[in-house]
């Protein structure tokens, strides 16, 4: 089996989806003799590539506008593109961010709901439409 890792907080280990992501990766990587993982990557010029990533695992690249709208477009586009691309056969998104649409099943890890449950997180228009989208994308996913 064939998985793409959705690898937006790959390089922020400060954060929980971070530490997350790595160690899903790493794990998957050390106990699952049988599985080909491929981080999906948004590239930025200040981020070109991930680093400390395993050895056994392809990283696959994909340039990313910089900012939300950036944001946005590499988990709607750019990230199911690159799955199809690399044939995978199941796609991970490992934070509340899934594609609307994907090309392959999808699993979405949806940490916690405080962005739709504390009103002050979700003031401004950008943030309760990112919100929306995000809740629909997670609906369409195979499993949550």
């Amino acid at each position: 089996m064939h998985v793409a890792i959705n690898g937006y907080f790959w390089n922020q280990t400060h954060t929980g989806s971070g530490q997350y992501t790595r160690q899903l990766v790493y794990h998957f990587n050390r106990y699952v003799s049988d599985l080909k993982v491929t981080l999906i990557y948004p590239s930025t010029t200040a981020e070109p590539q991930p680093v400390d990533v395993p050895p056994s695992v392809e990283v696959k690249t994909v340039t990313m506008r910089p900012g939300h709208v950036g944001k946005v477009l590499f988990e709607q586009h750019g990230f199911p593109k690159a799955c199809r691309e690399v044939n995978a056969d199941l796609a991970h998104v490992p934070y509340w961010g899934a594609p609307l649409r994907s090309p392959v099943p999808l699993v979405v890890t949806i940490h916690d709901l405080i962005t739709m449950i504390v009103p002050e997180y979700h003031q401004s228009a950008a943030s309760r439409l990112y919100n929306a989208l995000v809740s629909a994308s997670a609906r369409g996913a195979n499993k949550i």
